[in-house]
């Protein structure tokens, strides 16, 4: 059994009002806000990302006992963790903690990294066996207007957990770990031979499909959806989950936490931790014996999907 022993996020300090980001578009400003729930973006300032992400190392090992040499892998999203200007940030990590014998593990998919290497660990990791997985996203190189990608604004911040696989009863174990890769857009453009045109992304249709996707992974764990008690989800845009998602899944909407889309923008897969890591605390440790749903779908420059649903029980 495989369980989170770690869990630990960064949201730099410098806040930016959406009414500054979108002022040069032609959208109802105030329409977007309502829709989103998205009132500020927190964005770094230049080269903070490594220093927040040192004094994050530093704070962990500080507080943990932990063997380095029990650290088999170092899972990391590849941009800009593995490429930030002339450095690999992973690498200057590995050396300056000692953690040479860990494997660095890139992956690719920045809105769900986070689960895709939460599930990898309960394949890969032998007994009493770690794996760190860190999360980053930095827009602070790009124009501010940048960050607004029509259905969500872009924030900048880190993150970083660790997975055990010799549990003890006190941790927050993985039960299970469902991944599905939807790739109708480049079938379809393949076959058309439209390879210079773009995709048109069906936002409800992937909505819809994502909603099989939670139904067919619970009944697959056997579980019910009355059973989960809280759904983490990013923090894209608050309506998809309260007008959508909770009507074609019949539940109340009030399962999904929501609490930090305000503040902060949307931030990968970072947000997944932060609001698991929030919701917990939140709840000054009620939350034992809860099932919990972390729920994220990534998509790929091509426009083709990734879903990834993990469940957990603290």
């Amino acid at each position: 059994m495989s369980c989170l022993d770690y869990l630990d996020y960064y949201i730099p300090s410098e806040q930016v009002d959406v009414k500054d980001i979108l002022y040069t578009t032609e959208i109802d400003i105030a329409q977007f806000m309502d829709e989103t729930g998205i009132n500020t973006v927190n964005v770094f300032k230049k080269y903070e990302l490594p220093r927040a992400l040192d004094n994050m190392f530093e704070r962990f090992f500080s507080k943990s006992e932990i063997d380095r040499g029990k650290i088999k892998y170092i899972a990391c999203e590849t941009t800009p963790l593995t490429q930030y200007h002339n450095i690999s940030i992973v690498h200057f990590l590995q050396k300056k903690y000692g953690l040479d014998k860990s494997k660095i593990l890139p992956l690719h998919q920045p809105c769900a990294f986070a689960l895709y290497a939460m599930g990898l660990a309960k394949n890969l990791l032998n007994e009493d066996e770690y794996m760190l997985i860190l999360c980053a996203n930095d827009w602070s190189e790009k124009n501010i207007g940048d960050r607004f990608l029509k259905f969500t604004i872009m924030g900048d911040g880190a993150a970083m957990a660790l997975i055990n696989n010799s549990c003890n009863s006190q941790g927050i174990h993985i039960l299970d770990w469902h991944y599905e890769n939807y790739g109708m857009s480049s079938f379809n453009t393949y076959n058309s031979k439209q390879f210079d045109e773009e995709p048109v992304l069906n936002r409800l249709g992937m909505i819809k499909k994502g909603v099989d996707f939670i139904a067919r992974s619970l009944a697959e764990s056997n579980i019910k959806i009355s059973d989960v008690n809280k759904i983490i989800v990013s923090n894209v845009r608050h309506d998809v989950f309260i007008n959508t998602y909770s009507k074609l899944l019949g539940i109340k909407a009030d399962i999904f936490y929501l609490e930090n889309t305000q503040d902060g923008g949307h931030v990968n897969d970072i947000d997944i931790i932060r609001n698991l890591k929030d919701y917990l605390q939140n709840n000054n440790g009620e939350s034992k014996n809860e099932l919990i749903a972390l729920y994220t779908l990534d998509i790929e420059e091509s426009r083709d999907i990734n879903y990834h649903l993990l469940f957990l029980n603290t």
